[in-house]
Formats: structure tokens, sequence, C-alpha cells
């Protein structure tokens, strides 16, 4: 990942839904999508080495320790509203309530992301000199604790582990990416684990342990490496000899078997592996084009591999989307479409593909290598991939906030933190512009097409439960 910074805005309301149909804006797409180019291409020098920093006391009213005392929350729809906050929803609309206290406070508030557990609500913030801080809301989701706020040591990405007791999260330093992990049994001493640019990485299904990828393709650096990082007291890194290819995201499978990455050979040849972890042996699942970069992701059964492919080096993904099995059987191509994301249901048989179409009837996009010379006009539509069934649907246009467009070039890295599918894999959703509403909103899709789209709020930036 590299550093970008959430703004907000939002509303939150109730309403039935009326037809979810975009109102494209071409000035902000123009804007979104220069502003994306440049923050992916910066970077800043890959460090290497590990270094465990323990970092006492950064804020003085945080808890010792945070006992599992409170209730999960399950089958809720976290949301950043138009007036900064952070909104929880039932699917239906109902119970809605506020996180946050942004205008109390001055604060603006963004990145809501869930813990598997359902316990937890983690999220960023801004203090009164707008520096981020990290907050975390419990024991029923009211007043949030501030548990990271250091004026140089600034966070934008957060990742929690499989078992909900550690948030482990990227934060932009003097000079490089840093990753920290935070113990909830002992929030006051959060932990630098690793540093570099730009960074990846995949949790054990353990916990104590991660895949992380550092330092983009050996094509582009001789920095960038693949390395097992032990999270515990005693933490170590273990360096894997693998020249990375032009990838981001790596994944560990469910059952802790298997991790999977793509290598480009001394040729340059790129291939996306699989190795078993016990055995450190790899085995080779498909060979790759030689043009272009590829996004990984692994359904949550972990029988199935998605990934997108492009042809060129383009920081933001249009491309094609191919399935194959964990072990390299069944390669298809799904689709030749400009797809930009892909998210997995959680039962594994249902893939949300998020396809950039151009013609006569939305607005104008020039320049910065996606429409030049010629100008083109751009939309973008949530389409429904049923793996048993063999089909698609097209599930909703949409007219991306801001915010959510921000997270579309990382989105195999967003895939292993935050979902927005409901935990049944029924219900999808999305944050839009809409015609003749002058916020975005926040809209329930049904995946099986029986129920009209339900708007549930108004806001940029949504995400669903993980139960």
């Amino acid at each position: 990942m590299e550093n970008k910074q959430d703004d907000i805005d939002s509303d939150p309301d109730s309403d039935s839904a009326p037809p979810v149909q975009a109102n494209k804006k071409a000035e902000r797409l123009v804007i979104l999508l220069i502003g994306l180019t440049f923050f992916a291409c910066f970077s800043l020098m890959c460090l290497s080495g590990v270094v465990y920093l323990v970092v006492p006391n950064l804020i003085d009213d945080l808890p010792l320790s945070h006992p599992l005392t409170n209730p999960p929350i399950k089958n809720q729809i976290a949301f950043v509203g138009n007036d900064r906050n952070v909104w929880l929803v039932s699917p239906d609309g109902s119970d809605l309530r506020v996180v946050s206290d942004s205008e109390r406070e001055h604060r603006g508030y963004a990145s809501p992301v869930w813990s598997p557990d359902g316990r937890y609500l983690a999220f960023l913030g801004q203090d009164a000199n707008r520096h981020n801080a990290l907050y975390i809301a419990s024991d029923n989701f009211a007043a949030p604790h501030r548990y990271y706020n250091v004026e140089e040591s600034s966070p934008f990405y957060l990742y929690w582990s499989p078992d909900s007791q550690a948030l482990s999260f990227l934060t932009q330093e003097t000079d490089a990416i840093a990753l920290w992990r935070l113990d909830m049994a002992s929030p006051k001493a959060p932990r630098v684990l690793d540093w570099g640019n730009p960074f990846y990485w995949d949790w054990s299904p353990a916990s104590d342990e991660m895949l992380a990828h550092v330092g983009g393709s050996w094509a582009d650096s001789e920095q960038a490496q693949l390395s097992f990082v032990r999270t515990q007291e005693k933490a170590a890194r273990i360096e894997l000899q693998i020249t990375p290819g032009h990838f981001q995201a790596p994944l560990w499978s469910a059952d802790g078997q298997f991790i999977y990455y793509v290598v480009a050979d001394e040729t340059g040849q790129e291939a996306i592996y699989r190795m078993s972890y016990a055995a450190l042996e790899q085995r080779k699942l498909q060979n790759l084009p030689a043009k272009g970069a590829t996004w990984l992701t692994l359904s949550p059964d972990g029988r199935r591999i998605a990934y997108l492919k492009t042809d060129n080096k383009h920081p933001i993904p249009f491309g094609s989307v191919f399935v194959m099995d964990a072990d390299g059987q069944n390669h298809r191509l799904l689709t030749q479409r400009s797809v930009s994301s892909v998210y997995w249901s959680p039962d594994s048989s249902k893939v949300a593909l998020l396809i950039a179409s151009f013609d006569d009837t939305t607005p104008t996009v020039k320049g910065g290598g996606l429409a030049s010379p010629a100008e083109q006009q751009m939309q973008f539509q949530w389409w429904i991939y049923h793996l048993h069934a063999n089909q698609f649907e097209l599930l909703s246009d949409i007219d991306p906030s801001p915010e959510f467009f921000k997270i579309v070039p990382y989105f195999d890295q967003y895939h292993h933190s935050l979902t927005f599918w409901s935990p049944d894999s029924r219900y999808f959703v999305i944050t839009t512009e809409v015609a003749d509403n002058d916020a975005p909103l926040v809209v329930v899709l049904d995946s099986a097409g029986q129920e009209s789209p339900r708007v549930v709020g108004e806001g940029v930036m949504a995400v669903w439960s993980w139960q």
C-alpha cells in the first residue's frame, strides 16, 4: 500500500430507494484519476530489515487492556456520513446511530473497518491539528477511544487479524512506510513490525504471522521481496528467495496450507505460484502475459483464485478477469471488459466486478493515459458473476464517491480487510451519486434480484460487518 488519505462527507438518511441511476460528474472524475495516478506513482526508498519498537503510552486515556466483554455486532453496515461521522445502520435502514461526534470534537472520520468477530470497529480520524489518528469503538460502539496519534506518523490503512485480537496498520513516516501491530490486550504498546514502500500483506489464519510483499516488483527495485513476518514478542522475518513480479497483495489460504504470489524469472516471464507453507515448496500455476500487472484474490473457501490482468502498468486497473482452481486447474477467462475491482462473496459462490465502460452518454475523461489522445467517456457498473450458473447479471450503475474511488487501485489489499457483501452473500452495499440528490447515497442491493434497491443513509463509504 502507498499512502492515501480520505476526505469525508455525507449525512445519514433512511428512506425507500429510488432507482439507482448514476449522475456522472466529469470534472470530479478527472481530478480523481489524476490524483490517484500521482499517489500510486509516488514512491519512497524501501528500507530493508526489521525493527521492533515498543511505543509506550502514546495515548494517556486508553484502558490498559480491552477484555472481550462487549457483545459482537452482527449484520450491520458502517458508513462515513456527509457530516464527517461514522454511522451504523441495519440493512433495512433501521437502528441508525452515530459512533463518532465530529461536530463536538471538530474532527473528520474515515475508513471504517470491522473486526472479524464484530466486537470492534476501527477507523481513522483527525485531531485538532489535522493529524491522522487511529480510533477503535467497542462496548456498544459509543465513545470510541483514540489509540494512536503521533504528529510525525500518520496512519492510513487498517487491517484486523483473523482472531480479532490485533489490529495491523500502516503509517506514513518521514522517510518510509511502517507496518504496526496493536494488540487489544495491551493497546498502549503498539509495535513496528517492518518498513518499506509500497507495502502489502496478508495475515496467517493463526494471526501470529504475516506474508509481506514489500518494494514492488524485482524489475523495478532490487529491494522487492516476499517474506514471512512473525508478529509475536520475539518476532523475526524470514525472507523468501523469490523475485516478485508486477503484483501487489499476496494471498494466504484460510486453512493455512498455501500462499500465492506472482514471480518473475530471469527472462522477465511472470507467473502465478503457490507455495506449501509447511514444506516451502512452490509450484507454478499459471503463466501470465509479458505486459501489465496482476491483482490476486482468493475465494473465502480457498478453492478458487480470481485475478485481474492488465496489459499495461497503469496504477488504476482496467483489465480482464480470469478464474481458476486453487491448484491451477480449470483456468478460464471470465470477461475481457475493463474490470477495476473484484470482490468474492463470503460463501464463494459469486464475484462482484466493478466494470468501467466508455460511451457517449457519460461525462468526458481526458488525458492521463486513460483517454489520450482522443476524448473518451466513462461510466461504472457493478456486475455479479454466479460461478455455479456461469452467468453474469448487472447489479447497478454506480457513480463512485471520491472516497470509494481511492481504494480501487488497491482493491486486492482491501479485499483482505473489508467487505461490501452481507454475511449471507445475498446483499451488496454501495455508495453512489444519484440524479436529483445532492449527496452520495448508501444503497443496499439484492444480488438475487428480488428486492428493489434500498437507501439506508447518505454517505461516501460503506462496509458490511463480517458476521
